[in-house]
């Protein structure tokens, strides 16, 4: 995973990689954090199928609705080529756009096989990370 993220890796270290026994079958985890520093960048990837039906009601914001924690849909035209659409968690208490955002955030990213869920500390890096994973996956798809 580091070669399709790997701008985004400068100054950090692996600290974890899919070694606990407890996980999700099938599940791929690695994390990477600055030595001595809060950054980190964790990218989990799960088998789990969801239907172009179940795709559609959250591209309409019908699956991540509710008041908390408030989520906002990402739904560009890179995911949509990746058969894939995101559901960012922002914090409306932070006065801060899902651009600028600095402190930890998550995106989870559905496509009809996987659930890729990306946490950091930037909103534009974590959905940039998790489109180039949902973009990779559709890519390695067998046709």
């Amino acid at each position: 995973m580091s070669e399709l993220i790997g701008d985004h890796l400068a100054g950090l270290r692996v600290w974890q990689r899919d070694t606990e026994p407890d996980r999700i079958e099938g599940t791929v985890a690695c994390a990477w954090e600055e030595d001595g520093g809060p950054r980190s960048i964790q990218v989990t990837m799960v088998p789990t199928e969801t239907s172009q039906d179940e795709l559609g009601r959250i591209r309409a914001g019908q699956v991540y609705a509710g008041n908390y924690p408030p989520y906002e849909i990402i739904d560009t035209e890179r995911l949509r080529a990746a058969d894939a659409v995101g559901a960012l968690v922002v914090d409306a208490d932070s006065g801060d756009t899902p651009e600028e955002i600095a402190s930890i955030r998550l995106i989870t990213i559905h496509n009809p096989h996987t659930k890729i869920v990306v946490v950091g500390w930037k909103a534009a890096q974590i959905i940039e990370i998790g489109t180039r994973v949902a973009e990779k996956l559709q890519q390695t798809r067998p046709r």
